[in-house]
């Protein structure tokens, strides 16, 4: 055990800095009161108000002392604790202590500030480097997989082939934590280009800022973004992961305005650290005796069920067990934890054997920052909770959550060479999670158990929520063909119009997408990878094919083009919506400047089509010329000459010589719209004018 006097601990591992006993939370809560008493004998006699400088409890520790109270402790320890948790002030009659938060160093010790250490940093001042609300994320994003050669340049650069986007990372986007950064080093990306023709690929680089975090900071995840990061990448200790359906072509992510500076003050490697007895005395002198003091403490300790303070224990039940199993409550997505088979969305109805029965399953988990960091099934075994395989995100959390239960007196059954099994009425439950161990249940005994079964049993080891049945000698009549075959040889259908019936083998199909079972007169489609799944469970693509609705590739255009294959379909994309490449209503900003010249030149082109057919529309109209000959007024009138059209050398737009007659009003409106057009979106470079202008005089005349 470490030292007992008070010391300055070394390298202490850095912790999430909202929840460190040391945070910037109490910068604004925490600053000692600047007073000064004066002796009543030398003031007037009247009632005197003295000041006292402010005491302050970290919420953690507030809170393990407010469950002391409502626990099972003597009356004694919890009087101390009421006594700690009622403090406003810095007693009068201990030693000096201002402030009481969790160690780091030792989870059986307190945390404290002194007078002394208070003035010693007073004024001093040191930088943390983190991820918090303020810091700016910027995504590097390749514009597209998959181009034309010919709208790359030989010459291009990583620069040309990919966009950047940034976000202001708010507290919701954190999900209300600081990361604290380990270190930033310079790293090299490397992506290829592909092309739609048979060209050969080409790798491009750039260089950006690595950012690792701190052993103790967990994972990031962005969320409540509708833009960025959601769901593309994770950072770890390990820096930037990329998930594996990372449809944004996200390349790197680089952080800035990650600089904090902290007064020393509130550093919390620069505390003492004693034990709770110790800060009793120091707190309330001899208010408490020794007897008071001991069994405050036990009660204390016994509250600490692992050897870190970052982390909760808790056993749950009924419905909590349903979120502990989601994703999204996961303080870290690694580990056996972070890869479940039973962590998703739609496996959210499979846990009615767990929900349902409160008295005979339960589960114990270890969190962090109210996140799932460690769980495990808990079964009541002949009157006794007995835990099963332990699902964790790293060696840590594993080995703090089994220290935990067996340090309750909880046993384990996973892996052991032992016999278990507890009745339970599964009567009327029809779809089931992976089970570990009692993963086989006897349907007439109403057991569940880890035994091999001579009689019928189902058992629990399907990731799609359907069972497996065996040894059953029930003849069964197919739902379709109407055969009669053994239960054994038949299959359970789970989905579709004949869902909770059997099917012989030659009348049921497997659904890989959704590890369901459906017969062969249900209304299915095939999928664009070869897949075979029921058509309400389908989308229809813009290319005719049909895509399953929760596939991970499948997007949907914008203004109403339908669906389509991420990796599979052409599409561009402004980092909000996915476009049509027929789509009229493409922002500008979803174009590479290859496309959007290439665009231009073709409206160029056809601008020039209707011009030209305009033109000679208007070299078959007859009009009527006046004109003056002389200064003295000589008139006279031409008929039938053509109205030349043609561009104007400074490639500007179009323009009509000659005069606006009824005749040709409507074809003068028409090229009068085209050369606003024209005017707005290309600029020809002169030589190529000159060209098209005499191109048009020889086809006029």
């Amino acid at each position: 055990m470490p030292n007992s006097q008070p010391q300055e601990p070394q390298e202490l591992i850095a912790a999430l800095i909202p929840d460190d006993p040391f945070s910037m939370e109490f910068m604004e809560t925490a600053n000692t009161l600047q007073v000064s008493a004066h002796s009543l004998g030398s003031l007037p006699k009247r009632r005197v108000r003295i000041a006292r400088d402010k005491f302050v409890l970290h919420k953690d520790l507030k809170t393990r002392l407010t469950r002391l109270i409502a626990s099972n402790c003597s009356e004694q320890a919890k009087a101390v604790a009421e006594d700690i948790l009622n403090l406003k002030y810095v007693p009068l009659e201990g030693k000096y202590c201002n402030y009481l938060g969790l160690s780091q160093a030792d989870y059986t010790k307190i945390s404290y500030l002194d007078k002394d250490r208070e003035e010693r940093l007073a004024g001093q001042e040191t930088t943390m480097e983190m991820i918090r609300p303020g810091t700016v994320a910027k995504f590097y994003v390749q514009r597209s997989r998959r181009r034309s050669r010919e709208q790359t340049p030989d010459d291009s650069t990583a620069q040309d082939m990919m966009m950047v986007f940034t976000l202001k990372l708010t507290a919701r986007h954190l999900g209300d934590r600081f990361y604290p950064i380990e270190r930033t080093e310079d790293a090299d990306v490397y992506f290829i280009q592909e092309f739609w023709d048979d060209s050969p690929t080409k790798t491009y680089s750039f260089s950006f800022k690595q950012t690792y975090l701190s052993h103790e900071a967990g994972t990031l995840r962005i969320q409540n973004s509708r833009t960025r990061g959601a769901d593309a990448f994770t950072l770890t200790t390990n820096g930037v992961i990329l998930n594996s359906n990372n449809w944004e072509r996200l390349l790197a992510v680089e952080f800035e305005n990650t600089s904090m500076t902290v007064k020393e003050v509130w550093n919390f490697k620069k505390r003492y650290h004693t034990s709770i007895g110790k800060i009793v005395r120091r707190l309330f002198a001899d208010k408490y005796s020794d007897r008071e003091v001991t069994a405050f403490a036990e009660a204390y300790a016994s509250l600490i069920t692992v050897s870190n303070p970052l982390y909760d224990f808790q056993i749950i039940e009924g419905e909590d067990i349903k979120d502990a199993y989601h994703e999204n409550n996961y303080y870290q997505h690694s580990g056996t934890l972070g890869n479940s088979c039973m962590r998703y969305q739609n496996c959210r109805n499979y846990f009615q054997i767990y929900t349902k029965y409160p008295e005979k399953v339960k589960m114990a988990v270890l969190k962090r920052s109210n996140k799932i960091a460690a769980r495990s099934i808990m079964w009541n075994i002949e009157g006794k909770f007995m835990f099963d395989r332990i699902y964790y995100s790293n060696d840590e959390t594993h080995n703090l959550l089994k220290n935990t239960l067996i340090g309750a007196g909880y046993e384990t059954l996973f892996q052991s060479n032992r016999n278990f099994s507890l009745n339970i009425d599964l009567t009327g439950i029809n779809q089931f999670p992976y089970v570990d161990t009692l993963c086989n249940y006897d349907p007439h005994r109403m057991l569940l158990t880890n035994q091999h079964l001579r009689d019928e049993y189902w058992q629990f080891r399907s990731t799609g929520g359907c069972f497996s049945r065996y040894n059953s000698s029930e003849r069964l009549e197919c739902c379709i063909c109407g055969d009669e075959i053994n239960e054994d040889d038949s299959t359970y259908i789970t989905a579709g119009d004949h869902s909770d019936s059997y099917a012989c083998s030659s009348c049921y199909i497997y659904c890989e997408a959704d590890d369901s079972y459906v017969t062969i007169e249900d209304d299915t489609v095939e999928t664009y990878n070869g897949e075979t799944i029921l058509t309400c469970r389908s989308l229809r693509l813009n290319n005719g094919e049909y895509a399953h609705i929760n596939d991970e590739q499948l997007r949907e255009y914008e203004n109403g083009f339908g669906y389509f294959i991420l990796d599979e379909d052409f599409y561009f994309t402004d980092g909000n919506g996915f476009y049509h490449k027929n789509d009229p209503n493409i922002p500008e900003d979803a174009y590479d400047s290859q496309e959007a010249d290439r665009r231009a030149q073709e409206e160029t082109i056809r601008m020039i089509a209707q011009a030209r057919a305009l033109g000679e529309t208007i070299a078959q109209t007859e009009t009527s010329y006046t004109f003056i000959t002389s200064s003295s007024g000589t008139t006279g009138t031409y008929n039938h000459i053509p109205v030349l059209t043609y561009l104007n050398s400074t490639g500007s737009g179009i323009n009509i010589h000659g005069s606006s007659l009824s005749s040709v009003s409507s074809v003068s409106s028409s090229l009068a719209q085209i050369n606003e057009t024209v005017e707005e979106e290309v600029e020809l470079e002169p030589e190529e004018m000159e060209e098209d202008l005499q191109d048009e005089q020889q086809f006029l005349i």
